[in-house]
């Protein structure tokens, strides 16, 4: 991924979190979570690409396992 992304990535999300901050003062505990649990989930997915680390997606095993099992079943 092109650095100069990587770093405007960066940036808007940190300008987002300094804009909500006022509120997430008044919002409800639930929320909170839910955005503080985002924001995390964010982070740890940009660092992962940064550094190069491969998350297998939810399709990884289907993809790999189940489409050339049913293909070999229905003999194409």
């Amino acid at each position: 991924m092109n650095p100069i992304f990587m770093i405007l990535f960066l940036l808007i999300v940190a300008g987002t979190c300094l804009i909500d901050r006022s509120m997430l003062r008044m919002a409800r505990a639930g929320n909170k979570f839910i955005y503080g649990l985002t924001v995390c989930l964010i982070l740890v997915i940009f660092f992962c690409e940064y550094f190069q680390v491969h998350i297998p997606m939810p399709t990884y095993f289907f993809i790999r396992v189940v489409t050339p099992w049913f293909a070999r079943v229905l003999g194409i």
